[in-house]
This record gives C-alpha cells, sequence and structure tokens, in this order.
C-alpha cells in the first residue's frame, strides 16, 4: 500500500514549499498511465514514490520524489 495518496500535501524533509501528491507510481495499471509511470522509473523512482505539483511565484512545477524524503505537510 502507497505511504502516501493522490491530493495529500506533503513537504521535504528538508524544507521548502508545500506540495500535492499528483500521482503515486504504480498506482494505475491502465495506458497511458503505464507509460508515464515507465518514464518515472527510468529516471530511478520506484513503486510507490510520488509525482507532485507545486508553484514557485506563478509557475507551476512538477517532480518525482522517493516518499522516504516527504512527510505530510498538514
Amino acid at each position: 500500500m502507497a505511504k502516501f495518496k493522490r491530493g495529500q500535501v506533503v513537504r521535504l524533509r528538508s524544507g521548502g514549499p508545500d506540495m500535492t501528491v499528483k500521482s503515486v507510481i504504480g498506482e494505475e495499471k491502465k495506458m497511458p498511465f503505464t507509460l508515464i509511470d515507465d518514464a518515472w522509473r527510468s529516471k530511478g523512482l520506484r513503486d510507490g514514490d510520488v509525482i507532485c505539483v507545486w508553484f514557485e511565484g506563478n509557475t507551476s512545477k512538477e517532480d518525482g520524489f522517493d516518499v522516504e524524503l516527504l512527510d505530510l505537510a498538514r
């Protein structure tokens, strides 16, 4: 079972902005999600790791994170 769920607000343990969990790697079993997950796996992420979104000013950002680096923010 995944440590975090889609929609939860998380933060890096080292600090930084609040981020929203957009997806959990390996959670969706249908195309095109499986292809997207494979792309994130090629960057070193594993099933259960998360893709997060956040804002820097007016610019939205997105990246993948190992769940061991994150805590719930709220």
